[in-house]
C-alpha cells in the first residue's frame, strides 16, 4: 500500500515517539498513536507517564498562563490552573496497580478544598460555557500560546476526573469539558462494504485514548458488548487493508467518521492485546 503524508507522518511517529518516550518515561505505541492523531484532529487528550515521573516535578512542569489572552473576567481561574492544568493531563502509570492512575485521584484533602471552591464560583458565576468556548476558539488554530491553552483545558479535565471518582461537588457535573457543536456524521463517506462500522464506530470510537479504553474493557463492558466486539474486531482484522486505506484517504483531522472508525480499531487491538475480546 502506498503510503499518503497521513501515513508517513503516523509511521514516523510510530517509530520516534516510542523511542524518545522510553527516557522520558512515557509509554506504550498506544499512547504514541494517540498523541500523534491528537496533534492531527485538534482532539484534547492525556499523555500516559509511568511513575518514573515524580510528583516533585510538577512544579518544574507547570505552564506560565500569559492572563492577556484570556477574558478578564476569568482571571481569577489562573492560580490553579496553573497549579494543577498541566498535571491533569497526564495520567501516570502505578506498577502495583497495574494501571494508569489519573492525576485527579492522587489529590490530597488539602488540594481539594480550593478546587472544590473555584468549582463552585465557576458554576455560580456561569463561566463554565465561557471557558469552553474561548477554548474551542483558540484549539489548534495557533491564536494562542499553548501554554495558556493547555492547563485552562486541563482544569476542565480534572473536574471531570474528580466528577468520575465521585468527588462532590463536582459530581454534579455542571463544569466540565464541552464538546463544540459538531455536524451530523455522514457515513455515506464509507464505501458500502465497510458500512457495517457505522454504528459500531459511533459507540466505541468515542472511547478514545488508552487510560479510556482499558477502563471500559476492564470494568465497565457488559458480555454483550464483549460478544459484539468479538466479532467485530473479526470482521476489522478481515478488512484491515481496505480500512487503511480508506483512512488514507479521508484524513482525520477533516472528517470525523474517520476518527472514530480509528479508535474503534484502536479499542479492538488493545482489546486483542489484553486478552478480552
Amino acid at each position: 500500500m502506498v503510503l499518503t503524508w497521513r501515513g508517513w507522518v503516523l509511521l514516523a511517529i510510530a517509530i520516534l515517539v516510542p523511542l524518545l518516550a522510553s527516557s522520558a518515561g512515557l509509554v506504550s505505541v498506544g499512547v504514541a498513536g494517540a498523541i500523534g492523531l491528537a496533534a492531527l484532529t485538534g482532539v484534547g487528550f492525556a499523555l500516559v507517564r509511568s511513575s518514573r515521573t515524580s510528583r516533585r516535578n510538577a512544579v518544574e512542569t507547570q505552564m506560565r498562563i500569559s492572563p492577556g489572552y484570556l477574558p478578564v473576567e476569568l482571571h481569577y481561574i489562573i492560580p490553579l490552573a496553573e497549579r494543577h492544568g498541566s498535571e491533569a493531563r497526564v495520567a501516570h502509570y502505578d506498577r502495583q496497580l497495574e494501571r494508569h492512575v489519573m492525576y485527579g485521584e492522587t489529590l490530597s484533602e488539602n488540594d481539594l478544598a480550593p478546587l472544590r471552591d473555584l468549582y463552585v464560583e465557576i458554576r455560580d458565576k456561569g463561566h463554565a460555557a465561557q471557558i469552553n468556548n474561548w477554548h474551542h476558539g483558540h484549539s489548534g488554530k495557533k491564536t494562542c500560546p499553548s501554554e495558556t491553552t493547555w492547563p485552562v483545558y486541563g482544569l476542565l479535565c480534572l473536574f471531570e476526573q474528580l466528577a468520575e471518582i465521585g468527588v462532590a461537588p463536582f459530581t454534579d457535573r455542571t463544569v466540565g469539558v464541552q464538546e463544540p457543536p459538531q455536524p451530523p456524521l455522514d457515513w455515506i463517506k464509507l464505501p458500502p462494504h465497510l458500512r457495517y462500522l457505522a454504528g459500531p464506530a459511533e459507540v466505541y470510537g468515542a472511547i478514545q485514548f488508552e487510560n479510556k479504553i482499558y477502563k471500559f474493557l476492564k470494568e465497565r463492558m457488559t458480555p454483550d458488548e464483549r460478544d459484539e466486539l468479538r466479532a467485530l474486531r473479526q470482521r476489522y482484522a478481515q478488512d484491515g487493508d481496505a480500512i487503511d486505506q480508506w483512512l488514507d484517504e479521508f484524513s482525520m483531522s477533516v472528517h470525523r467518521e474517520a476518527a472514530l472508525v480509528y479508535f474503534t480499531g484502536n479499542l479492538l487491538a488493545l482489546g486483542g492485546d489484553l486478552g478480552v475480546l
